[in-house]
């Protein structure tokens, strides 16, 4: 097993250091964004907010296969608009 300097122990720690610091933010930053779910979308999970985004897209699909009907009758009902 090789030994290590103290220089490169040195940078070691202080690449240690860095990742927990980091560790810590990414942390704090997971803790908002699950309290922001819970508050804006009341979603505890992340599994609750992927199936609410899925019910959510299929409401715009929908809402978009409705506007494109209705744009079709416009269309049929009163042609000289869309010309």
């Amino acid at each position: 097993m090789a030994t290590m300097t103290t220089e490169q122990l040195l940078k070691l720690k202080e690449k240690i250091e860095k990742g927990k610091t980091r560790l810590a933010e990414l942390t704090g930053q997971k803790q908002q964004l699950m309290k922001s779910l819970a508050t804006d979308y009341k979603c505890k999970t992340l599994e609750e907010a992927t199936e609410l985004v899925k019910e959510q897209d299929k409401k715009i699909r929908k809402m978009e296969e409705r506007i494109e009907e209705e744009t079709q009758t416009l269309k049929e009902t009163y042609p000289i608009l869309f010309e």
